[in-house]
């Protein structure tokens, strides 16, 4: 479900989707008759590997039910499947509802107030709209209780930092990243890791990791930070309207970390179908700069970190749109932009991300 979907997604193409629609489709179908009142059962290895900080079991699987239908729902209509994309969307909407009376309290906590509920239930849409400040509330209460630290297994990691981001906490995304401690990723780099380990617990000795076991020295599970500082930190975000980048966000959010700086500056650069994407920003005392390509054939829509749009120099062609998440919003089509803008650390902790 989520292979087929994510190429689509990243290059426009719906073989994929089209060669195993009939099997994910069963797949929707045995989650449907398999719960109770759509709420998953317990099984399964759920947020595995997380540290000392268990998520129910049939919080995970219904989830992950809801998540899958939603993508089975944007799949049907690619397809001009428009019967079946109703049919799912009104499944996600039942399975949304079951989620919040079963899982989210009236207070806003999720489940049993794991990192990882919060993030499912965030990042997946399955909170209502007048409760997710309060669970990402929540979210933020449990990592600083935590010391800042992730407690997350592989299924919550990869929104743990993305669901902050979209809920106005980029602040707490950098934290988290720069922790140098135990765990996970600064404390890596610090003991020469130039992969992503399995583990947060496990410091290698010459190559040769510590008990316990197993413990991959090139893995995914937190190596899911990955896509958030692609779409983050270099802020190319593909338009999941637009699969394969014919439309896409540019959307840097320079945030603030453990020093109260975050970083100066980044570039990415991005191969899609449609060429080469590249968001180069550069941010010093009071400034902030943004080149931008985009390339033929292919629009995007840009955000810049400021406080209004009399803060902003903008370039020919960039057409303005609006504000919003404490960004200056343009449009632009095939070409190289440079955007700049008067800066202050307000400005980064206002701006705001996508959960995913």
């Amino acid at each position: 479900m989520i292979v087929p979907f994510t190429l689509w997604q990243r290059y426009g193409d719906v073989k994929l989707v089209r060669d195993h629609y009939a099997a994910m489709a069963a797949w929707i179908d045995r989650l449907e008759s398999h719960g109770s009142g759509l709420i998953q059962p317990a099984g399964g290895y759920g947020d595995w590997l997380d540290i000392d900080d268990g998520t129910p079991l049939d919080l995970v699987g219904t989830a992950y039910f809801a998540e899958s239908t939603a993508m089975m729902a944007q799949m049907s209509r690619a397809l001009g499947r428009s019967y079946d994309a109703m049919r799912y969307l009104a499944l996600w909407s039942d399975i949304r509802d079951a989620f919040h009376t079963r899982f989210v309290g009236a207070d806003g906590q999720v489940g049993n107030g794991s990192q990882t509920s919060y993030v499912l239930a965030l990042g997946f849409r399955l909170v209502p709209d007048g409760l997710v400040k309060a669970a990402a509330d929540k979210l933020v209460a449990v990592i600083k209780a935590h010391g800042g630290q992730l407690t997350t297994g592989f299924l919550g990691t990869g929104g743990l930092l993305p669901v902050p981001t979209a809920t106005g906490y980029s602040d707490v995304a950098y934290q988290l990243l720069e922790q140098k401690t135990v765990p996970p990723w600064g404390c890596q780099i610090g003991n020469g890791a130039a992969t992503v380990w399995m583990r947060c617990d496990v410091i290698p000795t010459a190559g040769i990791p510590h008990a316990p076991v197993p413990n991959s020295l090139n893995h995914f599970g937190l190596g899911a930070v990955g896509d958030w500082i692609h779409r983050t930190v270099g802020g190319i975000d593909p338009d999941p309207e637009h699969p394969g980048y014919k439309h896409f966000f540019l959307r840097p959010v320079p945030g603030v970390g453990t020093s109260g700086s975050g970083p100066g500056w980044a570039d990415e650069r991005y191969l899609s179908p449609y060429g080469q994407v590249r968001s180069c920003w550069e941010r010093s005392e009071g400034a902030f700069a943004l080149r931008a390509t985009v390339p033929g054939n292919s629009t995007a829509t840009v955000f810049v970190p400021a406080s209004s749009r009399n803060a902003v120099s903008a370039p020919p062609g960039a057409c303005f749109v609006r504000t919003s998440g404490g960004a200056v919003v343009y449009e632009v089509g095939s070409g190289t932009y440079t955007f700049t803008a008067r800066w202050s650390g307000d400005s980064a902790a206002k701006v705001q991300g996508r959960a995913r």
